[in-house]
């Protein structure tokens, strides 16, 4: 389950900056004069219509999955609206994702099954241009990578700039990655991730950034046949509880920061997610002079997940006396159990260091 928290929220994170858009040699280049290179180029968001090949290799460089993809983006009105649709290698179309500012379907044909949620929200993830879109995934990937410029190569008969980003450690989860940024628009066109197990490799044969888009291509008619699923009713039931609610739901004392710290109580929720494999938790968000500071969360049982310590960039801590573990990237996560309860919390970003933080938890109060 911290597996998949944290890959969750990994993801999360990169929806909402967009990462980049998509997917020569003189080396005197840095990075940052590439930034104010594009800081300094037409401001604007542009629609497109491109069309990529994804393949992924194993540790033998052996292809394992070879799959196309073309996709129509449109900002023409203000709103993101994009329509992509995959194809194996045979050209067999498998997946149609439709996004027309409202909902977003994603139909998968073989499996007959389509999933349906409600946009998201443009201040829950803006418009970006593409300049503003490289700015941020540099700024981001610049705090786990060391970031360097290869040179300036042609792809597909477009200039672009290739840029290096390693790993400033071993044990990391995001990957060795090549990215080449096309010069004139901004748009990765390229991008390889490796390490010694795989590689995926995500490059732009076609790119057109002055499509016509018929707006119907945005919406899809979904055959009768076919199972709909509505992720947005299929969540997780969530209902604001008292701290002695979630004494009772845990059904013994838990560690807490009370109104004494310097530590203050938001939010507290429980999450019930109606499934066997993933446990109910309770989210206690704090703030910090009126900041949002850390959440954490509570769930029954003394058992740390398995897959712990299998996760890269996770390292063995001692935490209120108890074994840990400290899950170290772009994001930290730190988890313990203690007295059957097993506890995980997200500093947020404006915690400056986390080690002195992890002190800080022995300073919690029992509830009882």
């Amino acid at each position: 389950m911290i597996k998949k928290r944290i890959v969750s929220i990994i993801m999360g994170g990169l929806l909402s900056v967009t990462a980049l858009s998509g997917c020569g040699t003189q080396k005197s280049i840095l990075p940052e004069t590439i930034v104010a290179h594009a800081m300094e180029s037409e401001d604007n968001v542009k629609s497109y219509y491109g069309e990529a090949r994804i393949r992924l290799y194993d540790k033998d460089n052996k292809i394992v999955e070879d799959s196309i993809m073309k996709e129509w983006h449109d900002t023409s009105k203000g709103k993101m609206k994009v329509r992509t649709e995959s194809y194996s290698n045979e050209g067999e179309l498998e997946t149609v994702t439709t996004n027309d500012g409202n909902n977003v379907v994603s139909y998968m044909i073989k499996d007959k099954k389509a999933l349906t949620m409600k946009s998201l929200s443009e201040s829950d993830m803006p418009i970006r241009t593409q300049r503003e879109q490289t700015k941020i995934f540099l700024e981001n990937i610049k705090k786990s990578h060391a970031i360097s410029t290869v040179g300036e190569e042609k792809i597909n008969g477009m200039d672009t700039y290739h840029i290096k980003a390693v790993p400033k450690e071993k044990n990391t989860i995001f990957s060795e990655q090549d990215i080449w940024i096309d010069k004139e628009n901004w748009f990765t066109i390229k991008i390889i991730s490796h390490d010694s197990e795989s590689k995926i490799e995500c490059e732009y044969t076609k790119i057109d950034f002055s499509p016509k888009i018929d707006d119907k291509i945005f919406t899809q008619e979904i055959p009768k046949d076919v199972k709909i699923e509505n992720i947005n009713e299929s969540g997780p039931k969530t209902k604001t509880m008292t701290l002695k609610e979630v004494r009772d739901f845990l059904g013994k004392p838990f560690a807490y920061f009370s109104e004494s710290s310097s530590y203050k109580i938001k939010d507290i929720k429980l999450q019930q997610y109606g499934s066997e494999a993933v446990d109910d938790e309770i989210i206690m968000e704090y703030q910090k002079d009126n900041k949002p500071y850390f959440s954490i969360s509570l769930r029954k049982g003394k058992k740390i997940d398995s897959d712990a310590s299998e996760i890269p960039g996770t390292e063995e801590i001692t935490i209120r006396g108890q074994k840990g573990n400290m899950f170290k990237d772009n994001i930290s996560i730190i988890f313990w159990s203690e007295g059957d309860v097993r506890y995980s919390i997200i500093p947020y970003e404006n915690i400056e260091k986390v080690e002195d933080f992890i002190k800080e938890l022995d300073k919690m109060e029992m509830f009882n």
